[in-house]
């Protein structure tokens, strides 16, 4: 692994350290993500990680590269520090709140697909305008 990668994990000073720093971005990565009642495709969505990723750190089992931690609180509507601090996230969000946000994010997937379709529609209008005849 080369330095420029190494230096994009977040990396405890012992092997124990880094453990426990896997498991507490892994457990409030997932706190966060079921409180807005998203799945891990939805963050993936959002954050441009892979849902692959996600998973693996939500378990522990790989660290957290720096930027999709960064990446990840943008999903998140957290900030980084909320995903590194060893607490548990107070903050109740009601579940309407939840159900409010994936119906907010359904409904513009079903907007982005008819934005898409009308792009499409007007394309083929388009014309080149005919050319004028030429005087004599």
């Amino acid at each position: 692994m080369s330095t420029e990668e190494s230096e994009d994990y977040f990396i405890g000073s012992t092997h124990e350290d880094e453990l426990k720093s896997r498991k507490i971005i892994g457990h409030q990565i997932k706190m966060h993500r079921k409180r807005l009642g998203l799945t891990q495709h939805g963050l993936a969505s959002l954050s441009r990680v892979s849902r692959v990723n996600i998973s693996r750190y939500e378990i522990g089992s790989t660290p957290a590269r720096i930027s999709h931690i960064k990446r990840l609180a943008e999903g998140l509507g957290v900030t980084v520090n909320d995903l590194l601090e060893d607490s548990t996230y107070q903050e109740e969000i009601p579940p309407t709140s939840a159900q409010t946000v994936a119906e907010c994010m359904r409904q513009c997937r079903r907007i982005e697909a008819a934005l898409r379709a009308i792009q499409d529609s007007l394309e083929g209008l388009v014309q080149e305008p005919p050319e004028a005849p030429l005087e004599k």
